[in-house]
């Protein structure tokens, strides 16, 4: 690890432990001083190659949480740095522990501003979809995963299918039924109980996680050459 890697390493765990301290000024002040790692020439190619991707999507949660700089483009991009983070995460999963943690912190990143940011970069990956039968990439070509409802209801539709099955996997905790509850803010709750009332039990969990995989490929292609 190079003093770089290094260097941002020590930022993503002091930024989670500001956020546990609840130090809000040294939370927003070290969350900048990640960020501007990333806003750079090569900085996309530094998010890609972080070993630590729960981590490091949840710093990108924080920021739509605690937003100083109160930008829409901004945010859209903490939205898909931490969307592309945490799919990458779940990809390489092994074990029901990490699954809630991939599920938790999906969950809460979607309901913090994610869900809303999203909406342009999916609504112009289902627009290209449509037009293109496969994106190519450098080892592969890749056909959209998307439905007629998909295409018919849009982006807001399809991320939906992502909050609802995130909930999903963190039932167990959130219900009781699993040690180590993890716990709910009251609005996060609301939003818990909401998303498990949408119409989604006849959608396949693996057609759904097919969409933010295909999803997560397109960002992490634009991500890596930034």
């Amino acid at each position: 690890m190079n003093m770089l890697e290094e260097k941002i390493k020590n930022q993503v765990n002091d930024a989670l432990q500001l956020y546990r301290a609840g130090n809000k000024q040294g939370l927003q002040q070290k969350l900048y001083e990640l960020y501007l790692n990333f806003n750079r020439t090569g900085g996309g190619s530094l998010i890609v190659n972080y070993p630590q991707k729960e981590k490091l999507a949840e710093c990108f949660t924080l920021m739509l949480m605690f937003d100083w700089m109160k930008d829409d483009d901004i945010r859209e991009v903490w939205a898909e740095n931490g969307f592309y983070c945490i799919i990458d995460y779940i990809n390489s999963i092994k074990t029901h522990a990490e699954q809630r943690i991939g599920g938790l912190i999906l969950f809460r990143h979607l309901f913090h501003g994610g869900n809303k940011h999203l909406v342009p970069k999916v609504k112009d990956i289902i627009i290209k979809s449509r037009q293109k039968q496969a994106f190519a990439f450098d080892d592969c070509i890749l056909e959209p995963p998307f439905d007629k409802n998909d295409y018919d209801k849009g982006a807001e539709y399809i991320i939906l299918q992502f909050s609802f099955i995130a909930a999903q996997i963190i039932k167990p905790m959130v219900t009781g039924h699993d040690i180590g509850l993890p716990i709910l803010s009251d609005n996060e709750k609301i939003a818990f109980d909401a998303i498990l009332k949408a119409d989604f039990y006849d959608l396949d969990a693996v057609a759904i996680f097919n969409k933010a995989r295909f999803i997560k490929r397109i960002i992490g292609s634009i991500i890596a050459n930034v």
